[in-house]
């Protein structure tokens, strides 16, 4: 492990630490001596080709792209087939990826990474900027598309964060999956058990999983608030089975498998960007 690579900024009450050549992942976030996001105790857990729920991973494409393929102005593109089971790509690789850092101070740094092709078929520069003030911890993604061509752009974000005593978060409508956990195109509505997680819900002892359309761009756990842009149209939420200490709340940009289904997707022509914002700060 590259121990001494890992980044720690600190300052207003907060400590971030973030693991540039592992897709700049914060893998710690504390406020006041609390932790807010799940910690890997064991960093290994971090290199599994499909565990992406410590920290808060940048996923690229997000979730799932069906059969690992999808065609995008008449042409086929491929994506590792890594999840075996489904046959699917699941959480893209730019959480693997090794970013460079450019600048950095006590309380905030700032890396990029550029794809020439290795993990998403159409080269990009992400640049990420990560920092602390009094008003919390700040992130931004800004995507830049460095080719010569028009680029499909998606984006999100695994944020797994400790279990609290109650959160909510404000979902729309929910996506009907098939048993390739892959939306079928049909929305639905909330259950009573969905409605309450826009409320009030507990996540304690129960499984929660779903791909939400938003209605909003805060959620809520205990007295931590996550606040994100709106280009951010869509959370998915998943706490495993509810007994293992944590909830991943994730927002995206583009619906599950919109490589394929376009619902959502962003275009970037040569030279455009797109940045992506997320707030995490107290009540």
């Amino acid at each position: 492990m590259k121990e001494k690579n890992i980044i720690t900024l600190s300052g207003f009450g907060w400590e971030a630490e973030i693991v540039p050549y592992y897709g700049m992942n914060t893998i710690r976030l504390n406020y006041q001596g609390k932790p807010i996001l799940r910690y890997p105790e064991n960093m290994d857990f971090l290199f599994s080709i499909t565990t992406a729920g410590y920290g808060n991973p940048l996923l690229m494409p997000p979730n799932r792209t069906e059969h690992a393929t999808f065609t995008f102005d008449g042409q086929a593109y491929y994506l590792p087939l890594n999840e075996q089971r489904y046959q699917n790509n699941i959480h893209g690789q730019l959480r693997h990826a090794a970013f460079h850092v450019e600048s950095q101070t006590p309380d905030s740094v700032v890396a990029t990474y550029r794809n020439i092709g290795e993990i998403f078929p159409f080269p990009f520069l992400v640049t990420t900027e990560y920092y602390l003030e009094e008003s919390g911890y700040h992130q931004s993604f800004t995507f830049e598309n460095i080719g010569r061509t028009d680029m499909p752009l998606t984006f999100g974000l695994h944020t797994n964060f400790v279990m609290p005593e109650r959160f909510q978060v404000p979902l729309g409508k929910k996506w009907v999956k098939n048993n390739c956990h892959i939306p079928t195109g049909e929305q639905v509505e909330l259950s009573d058990e969905e409605k309450s997680f826009c409320v009030s819900g507990n996540p304690m002892g129960r499984s929660i999983t779903g791909f939400f359309t938003s209605v909003g761009n805060t959620a809520r756990l205990d007295n931590i608030l996550y606040t994100v842009s709106d280009n951010f149209d869509q959370w998915h939420l998943w706490n495993s089975d509810g007994t293992k200490g944590f909830i991943s709340i994730e927002p995206q940009c583009g619906a599950v498998n919109c490589l394929n289904s376009g619902a959502g997707l962003l275009r970037l022509k040569p030279g455009e960007k797109e940045t992506f914002h997320v707030h995490f700060h107290v009540v």
